[in-house]
């Protein structure tokens, strides 16, 4: 069976139930598979066996920084800090993990399934979980300050709530794949509209339908 990367943003890959990456040339390969560019590299200045890092101020494995995301594949760089004990998202390094292999004797249980029925009623306001909240959380925490371009419109700014952000990056993917790559989930849903009164608090962003 083919291994299946995953890009984090958060916490580690073993924190999402994957695991990390720890071999250089796995490293290139999930980088490759995720970024669809086959002759992906290591920047000119990386040591051989990586960057010697061995603190919290990177990510341990593999990672890619945030500014090198919106670059044209062939100027993209993945890194290695083999020693490194940092947490995904440590200076703006998102992790490359690769998802455990699946056990034949184990059963997803059904209760962390989200039927399609759901997703496709009309609106999904993502939730923790979701590839799609992942976008969001990227957008509201680092996106007006790493990609300023994307939000110049001023449709939505750093006060805005999730879904009105999600809205935003909902209607961004309805231009070319250049207004929006880099996103984890393609077609990322329209959020649900006001089912609050007031708005409210919820994994630490703010909500207001």
């Amino acid at each position: 069976m083919e291994p299946v990367y995953r890009l984090n943003f958060a916490g580690s890959c073993e924190d999402e139930g994957m695991l990390t990456i720890s071999d250089l040339d796995e490293c290139l390969a999930a980088a490759s598979a995720l970024t669809g560019f086959a002759s992906m590299t290591f920047p000119s200045d990386q040591p051989l066996g990586g960057f010697p890092i061995a603190d919290a101020t990177h990510p341990g494995g593999c990672a890619m920084h945030l500014l090198e995301v919106s670059k044209p594949n062939e100027e993209k760089r993945v890194r290695f800090y083999p020693n490194a004990n940092g947490e995904c998202g440590s200076n703006t390094f998102l992790c490359f993990c690769k998802e455990r292999p699946e056990s034949k004797v184990s059963t997803p249980a059904p209760s962390l399934v989200v039927p399609n029925a759901e997703r496709t009623a009309g609106c999904w306001t993502c939730k923790p979980g979701d590839l799609c909240f992942k976008d969001v959380e990227w957008t509201m925490l680092h996106g007006f300050r790493v990609q300023p371009d994307w939000y110049s419109s001023g449709e939505i700014d750093e006060s805005s709530c999730f879904e009105d952000v999600q809205m935003f990056l909902f209607q961004r993917q309805q231009n070319d794949r250049a207004n929006w790559d880099g996103m984890l989930e393609h077609p990322i849903p329209s959020p649900c509209w006001k089912k609050q009164n007031d708005n409210y608090i919820a994994n630490g962003f703010l909500f207001c339908r």
